[in-house]
């Protein structure tokens, strides 16, 4: 049996769910792709069907921002050199203010870098996108050696936000 691990929404009861459904999706249909369990979801007796978001004014909408985020995420500055370039987002997405009035938004690059406490949370995200990227490939064995350097990398980086979060409160 598998096991699931929780995430956002997705408690081991709907994981156990969806993941039956897409089993069964599979075998009538031969194969399963995103069109397949749409097309499914779009049945009310469809297990699925609570997870989309059926108002068409709504999720265009939500689209549009899905869209906005991609525009934000593709737009890359070299902050190398001309003779050797390096490419980073020109702007990432960080939380500012107090717990009160604390808002998400996207900043650029640069400011990030020389804000302290924004260069924190990119560096937490670094951390659990690491933890993310191991848990998805660390069972396959030819990719063993990145995962060997990925572990060395994410020890070392919770090292230093563990050091800097000491010092933060110390």
């Amino acid at each position: 049996m598998a096991e699931f691990k929780p995430r956002g929404r997705w408690n081991r009861q709907t994981m156990r769910i969806v993941l039956e459904r897409f089993k069964a999706l599979r075998h009538s249909r031969g194969r399963l792709t995103a069109e397949i369990i749409l097309d499914d979801a779009r049945h009310n007796s469809s297990p699925l069907h609570g997870f989309f978001e059926w108002d068409d004014t709504a999720a265009a909408e939500k689209w549009r921002l899905h869209q906005a985020r991609d525009m934000m995420c593709a737009v890359h500055v070299n902050v190398g050199t001309e003779a050797e370039p390096q490419y980073a987002r020109a702007m990432m997405s960080v939380v500012t203010g107090d717990d009160e009035d604390a808002e998400r938004g996207y900043h650029p690059l640069t400011e990030i870098r020389r804000t302290p406490e924004l260069n924190e949370q990119i560096l937490a995200r670094a951390q659990s996108d690491l933890e993310a990227w191991l848990a998805r490939y660390e069972v396959y064995e030819e990719f063993l050696t990145a995962c060997e350097l990925a572990r060395g990398a994410l020890a070392h980086l919770t090292g230093l936000l563990e050091v800097r979060e000491a010092a933060a409160h110390g």
